[in-house]
């Protein structure tokens, strides 16, 4: 037999067949979608800042029909370092190849300085929201949470001169 709850999204009652805390499908559909949103535009404005190409090996979604990704130059499994000074853009097969794998120390320096000077480009106020926000995407990824719409209400993408325009 369920349990009769309040939704913490909209306030309505919820039935939950397992006792524990539950929400409406329509809302979790919506706070997952919400969610997915702020991923993108996240992950484009670090995409957008490194022009689009593997920092690795310079090869580009629209030329060399590669899929890119983020990838921790200092390995998060290493340095749990979810700044924007330590996420770069790659291809799929360099992130495969780099792994969980920490690059010599020089690699290292030359693109977080690197990173220094491109993330010139992006305002302070957005710098700071991108790297509170990776924090808790990793953190939400490595713990198994899932945000509630109310935090991610918090996440209002920042406009930027630069980065903010898709």
């Amino acid at each position: 037999m369920g349990k009769i709850l309040i939704c913490p999204e909209c306030g309505k009652i919820v039935v939950s067949k397992s006792g524990r805390k539950s929400i409406h499908d329509e809302c979790r559909a919506n706070r997952d979608i919400r969610r997915k949103e702020l991923v993108q535009h996240s992950m484009f404005t670090i995409f957008k800042r490194d022009d689009f190409r593997c920092a690795y090996c310079g090869k580009s979604p629209i030329e060399d029909h590669v899929k890119l990704v983020l990838d921790h130059v200092r390995s998060y499994s290493s340095a749990e370092n979810n700044s924007i000074y330590n996420l770069i853009t790659c291809c799929e097969e360099c992130n495969m190849h780099k792994g969980a794998l920490n690059l010599d120390i020089n690699v290292y320096k030359r693109i977080i300085q690197r990173n220094i000077e491109k993330n010139k480009g992006i305002s302070v106020e957005t710098q700071a929201w991108l790297d509170e926000f990776f924090e808790e995407y990793y953190t939400e990824a490595k713990t198994g949470t899932v945000w509630p719409s109310s935090r991610l209400d918090k996440w209002q993408p920042q406009q930027d001169d630069c980065y903010a325009t898709m």
